[in-house]
């Protein structure tokens, strides 16, 4: 991971207002936490190595932090407090937004009252990626699988190694938006100070237009190298109960 020379704002994306800035990798989209809760006992699920993954974390953000501190040193300007306290505004505004939209979101997906589904979704960076197969009946998971796909940088021996912390209740679709949720706090304390872009130029959300549940999510700070990622829904069926 390397940080961009000199981070400069990027402009807000064409329609920003429909996207949702971005789960699950070494700086995943629920930023950095961990997801090694056990599977629930009638859950199948993939076997591997255990693999001390909240300390692989801690040393990553260290680095990353240390990179960013090191770089701040090029800013070409200081802005002035007027234009300090514009952007400010502007950037509240924007996550406000964003957040808003979740709940409003989540609100149309829980009135639906679909509690049985089956869902694919993959999960993808630089450093990890793979896929987890649930089936929830009457919102349990009872069946679930993880496989893990080709990353451009560890290939999959990252995600072998990830895979048996991988627990199936955070892949649901009410965990997903529980870490939309958190997503903004978490990215606040973490690099809030050390990145000049906001939380909501860094994330973005496709919603599904007829479930309401995150189809697409993205995660990208125009500050940092090789940490994007994204989180994608590529099946979604509804159970007859």
């Amino acid at each position: 991971m390397k940080i961009k020379n000199c981070p400069t704002k990027r402009a807000p994306d064409a329609g920003d207002s429909a996207h949702i800035p971005s789960i699950f990798h070494a700086f995943s989209f629920f930023w950095l936490d961990g997801f090694a809760v056990p599977a629930p006992a009638q859950v199948t699920q993939t076997v591997g190595q255990p693999y001390k993954k909240s300390v692989l974390m801690k040393i990553g953000k260290l680095i990353l932090l240390i990179l960013m501190s090191i770089c701040s040193a090029c800013s070409s300007a200081t802005p002035s407090k007027a234009e300090i306290s514009a952007n400010a505004e502007i950037n509240e505004a924007r996550n406000n937004r964003i957040e808003n939209t979740i709940a409003s979101e989540n609100k149309l997906w829980t009135e639906l009252s679909i509690d049985s589904y089956q869902i694919e979704v993959n999960n993808s960076s630089n450093w990890v990626n793979y896929t987890v197969k649930l089936t929830v009946k009457n919102n349990i998971v009872v069946a679930f699988q993880a496989n893990c796909g080709y990353a451009i940088i560890e290939g999959d021996s990252f995600c072998k190694e990830t895979l048996p912390t991988i627990s199936p209740n955070d892949h649901t679709i009410q965990a997903l938006f529980d870490g939309l949720k958190k997503s903004r706090k978490n990215f606040e304390e973490d690099l809030g100070e050390y990145v000049s872009a906001s939380w909501g130029e860094s994330i973005s959300i496709t919603f599904d237009p007829q479930y309401h549940y995150p189809q697409l999510v993205k995660f990208d700070s125009p500050d940092v190298y090789d940490e994007e990622y994204t989180i994608e829904v590529l099946s979604f069926k509804i159970l007859q109960k």
